[in-house]
């Protein structure tokens, strides 16, 4: 090992920055045994110091200048052989940093990166600031600074804008402040916490005597003394001494310097689900569905080679409990088990069925968790004392070794997309990327399978599993299409209806039977519009190219998008009129009318305004669950993976709010929301009933719902996507940019796209302003590629098409101030 290190004296190293190539470093001689590939390093990038992983060593080089890597990180690789392949494979196929992908797949916040920080180098702050009086902006930032000397360069633009640099030039060429690169330390690193116990030198009656002798010289000591003694057997922290004897800190160092205490360094393990209550799974039969689903994935995962299962059961009808069988199957081999499920859909509910049968071998990840909690979940996973990993699409990445299975549940669910960051990713096409790579077996579990995926199940490209029947046999709701333009208006109200009359008899048939409804709109807010009937004023973001959502909890106006926020106007701005509507139905809107139709009835709310805190979507279920409430209404949280005995009504108050937006994948979308809702409906005795309230009955993805009617949903959207050639007929990329300024985003885009050559194994589409043209004040345009999979199936020559014009243009034009974002797969046009 050793001299196969020293004749590879350089090191190729990638960075988290957007460019696909590595970059070479020389490996000093007395770093030579720890630089490997999978650790990181320091390294100078540029001006200054930044984090980079090292991919591999190499024994020559032609490049001349080279600079030295710097420090390395870790005492052993973070990213096992597979793991690296797969980041690797992942920057390729999504046109993204080989480094930014490696970065996605660690916790934030434990990797290094000098920062600009502004020092002031005068005595007298408040003397220079007079001094520069004439120049305001220089005698602010002095002030500032003096606040927090050295301050960063960013929390000083953040307060101050980007305008400073003039003034700050100006303040540097007087020698009145220095710039300079600082390394700050990581972020997030494991947290310790100081126990305080007796020495074991000295008996329960020495210490007594101690206590006495010290009553009167060190009371504070006696005290100290006292309370460990009472606390025999227990754990007690320094805080906890000091917080409950009111003695500081110096008090117990002397005691640890006369040896009457020892203090212990220990670290604490922060979980997020520490508190959950965990009881004893119930002992459960396989019915003959599940046993057959099982008998196929066994042998998938006895014969040792990677395969690619589709398993489509219906809601209700056991899943998981065939994944935790096959994860016992897993574990009994030696192996370990990562399970996909949507971030939405991760409830405590799901931790705590899981966490019952494999206890303290369950690592969860989620975006609710602080860092440090995701950081002690990664690596505890990371060194091996987690065999099971739960989490959203960025648990794909877990450190585990020697992994035998990995699942993917709601694998149609689009959360699995990475959309709004680099790498934009599909977790659950890389969970089949991984399998493959760790010889593993992957599960695509759904009620409602992505079309690529059970298109892909149809050309046996993956194996197919069907559990077509409910446990005990139970039978799938009724479900019932109320056509909203048929109901009467209500004389002297022009607001929109909003509970159909079937519905209205429904929900109370219901509650006279002391039954829960859950109440389905994927639409928060009160309203979605704030319209002057007067003269046409519409309320919009002044940031974003979107109407502002009424809120009627503050009275205000907000943008889902940007969060901007203001009070609404009791008359319209533009014409003073006050003739103002509210149009368009939310959450809060159905609340009260709730309220109006159905006074003394407990509802419940849960959306994204109802559970912001910590472990929120827990109380609120469980309140529900408990049943002092009878209505439970929400978005699409109330749509996934819930198991209410109760519930024996669904209603869906409109079901158009996604059927009718110009996405080639809007009818999916219907077709999975409300068969995956309709699903909350019924168990064993009690069967269920759903009511979905639309304008457009005669839609074939709400009458296939109507009737659970997978199949024949699948071959009508197949119909209408291959005239169309959309996926799973082609292969799509989507090229955005956006920028402050819309005429400069434009010319960039129309550069571009010229750029691109023609070809007639794919199309060019656009370039064309984006369907939302603004957001956060930046106007977006955007061009899309389309290529056809008979003539170019992975679509590589339309990707090389792509990168080959970047370059170009990277060449032609490099400070644009426009941002190009690629999206391969995306998973919608708009």
């Amino acid at each position: 090992m050793q001299i196969a290190v020293l004749e590879q004296p350089y090191a190729q190293v990638v960075f988290p920055v957007p460019v696909e190539h590595a970059f070479t470093y020389r490996v000093p001689e007395h770093l030579s045994d720890d630089i490997v590939p999978g650790v990181r390093v320091l390294c100078p990038f540029g001006p200054r110091k930044t984090t980079g992983f090292v991919v591999s060593r190499t024994a020559t080089t032609d490049i001349e200048k080279l600079r030295d890597i710097e420090q390395v990180l870790d005492p052993v690789p973070l990213f096992t052989p597979q793991v690296l392949e797969l980041a690797r494979w992942l920057a390729d196929y999504y046109i993204c940093g080989w480094g930014e992908v490696l970065k996605a797949a660690l916790p934030a916040g434990i990797n290094i990166d000098s920062e600009r920080v502004v020092r002031l180098l005068h005595p007298s702050p408040p003397e220079l600031a007079a001094f520069l009086a004439h120049s305001p902006r220089q005698a602010d930032i002095v002030l500032r600074v003096a606040t927090e000397n050295p301050m960063r360069m960013s929390k000083l633009i953040k307060a101050m804008g980007t305008n400073i640099y003039g003034p700050l030039k100006q303040l540097r060429d007087k020698r009145y402040v220095r710039i300079e690169l600082e390394l700050p330390e990581a972020r997030v690193r494991p947290k310790y916490e100081t126990v305080v116990h007796l020495a074991d030198k000295y008996s329960h009656d020495d210490f007594g005597q101690l206590i006495h002798d010290l009553q009167t010289p060190a009371p504070k000591q006696a005290a100290v003394l006292s309370l460990l003694l009472s606390s025999v057997g227990s754990t007690v922290t320094r805080p906890e001494v000091c917080r409950f004897t009111g003695a500081k800190s110096t008090v117990i160092n002397a005691l640890a310097e006369r040896e009457y205490i020892r203090l212990e360094k220990r670290e604490v393990i922060r979980d997020y689900y520490s508190d959950l209550p965990i009881e004893p799974p119930p002992k459960l039969l396989l019915n003959p569905d599940q046993q057959a689903a099982l008998a196929v994935i066994k042998s998938s995962l006895d014969s040792g080679h990677a395969d690619t299962l589709l398993l489509h059961g219906v809601t209700g009808s056991g899943k998981t409990q065939v994944y935790i069988e096959a994860i016992y199957h897993v574990l009994a081999k030696n192996k370990t088990a990562i399970v996909l499920v949507p971030e939405i859909a991760l409830t405590p509910q799901t931790v705590r069925r899981f966490r019952a049968h494999f206890a303290e071998q369950v690592a969860v990840f989620h975006s609710r968790m602080s860092p440090g909690e995701r950081y002690d979940s990664w690596r505890k996973t990371w060194e091996g004392k987690h065999r099971i990993v739960i989490g959203p699409r960025s648990a794909i990445f877990s450190p585990l070794k020697n992994i035998g299975l990995i699942v993917v549940d709601e694998e149609h669910e689009h959360s699995y997309k990475q959309s709004d960051l680099t790498p934009r990713y599909n977790g659950r096409d890389i969970a089949v990327v991984r399998g493959h790579t760790e010889k593993a077996v992957v599960v695509l579990g759904s009620a409602t399978p992505a079309i690529e995926s059970y298109f892909n199940a149809s050309i046996e490209k993956y194996k197919f599993i069907t559990m077509p029947s409910r446990i005990d046999n139970v039978p799938m709701p009724a479900v019932e299409i109320v056509d909203m333009k048929h109901e009467p208006k209500i004389p002297g109200r022009v607001e929109p209806i909003i509970f159909s009359r079937r519905l209205r008899v429904k929900i109370d048939e219901k509650l006279s039977k002391g039954e829960q409804i859950i109440l389905f709109l994927n639409r928060r807010g009160f309203a979605t519009m704030f319209k002057c009937h007067d003269c046409g004023y519409l309320a919009t973001c002044e940031h974003c190219d979107i109407s502002l959502t009424f809120h009627l909890r503050g009275h205000l106006l907000r943008c889902h998008y940007c969060g901007y926020t203001r009070r609404a106007p009791d008359v319209c701005p533009e014409c003073s009129g006050r003739d103002v509507m509210l149009r368009g139905i939310g959450t809060q809107r159905v609340e009260e009318e709730l309220k109006l139709l159905f006074p003394g009835v407990k509802a419940l709310r849960m959306d994204m305004d109802t559970t912001k805190g910590r472990m929120a979507h827990d109380r609120v279920l469980s309140k529900f669950a408990s049943g002092e409430y009878s209505i439970l209404l929400g978005t699409q949280m109330v749509a996934k993976g819930l198991d209410f005995p109760n519930v024996t009504l669904v209603g869906v108050i409109n079901a158009d709010t996604e059927l009718l937006l110009p996405d080639f994948r809007s009818a999916e979308r219907t077709f999975q929301l409300l068969t995956q809702v309709a699903g909350r409906a019924g168990r064993k005795e009690k069967l269920g009933e759903v009511i979905i309230q639309t304008f457009t009955p005669e839609h074939y993805s709400l009458q296939y719902a109507r009737k659970h009617d997978y199949e024949n949903f699948f071959k009508a959207e197949l119909f209408d996507r291959k005239g169309l050639m959309y996926p799973p007929y082609s292969r799509l990329i989507s090229v955005l940019f956006r920028g402050p300024d819309e005429k400069r985003v434009q010319e960039v885009a129309t550069q571009l796209a010229q750029l691109i050559p023609l070809s007639t194994t794919y199309r060019l589409l656009g370039p064309t302003q984006a369907r939302i043209s603004k957001i956060q004040n930046y106007y977006r345009w955007q061009i899309l590629l389309m290529s056809d999979k008979q003539n170019d199936a992975g679509g590589k020559e339309m990707k090389n098409a792509l990168r080959a014009a970047l370059q170009e243009f990277r060449k032609k034009h490099r400070a644009t101030r426009v941002e190009i974002i690629i999206d391969v797969d995306p998973m919608s046009v708009l």
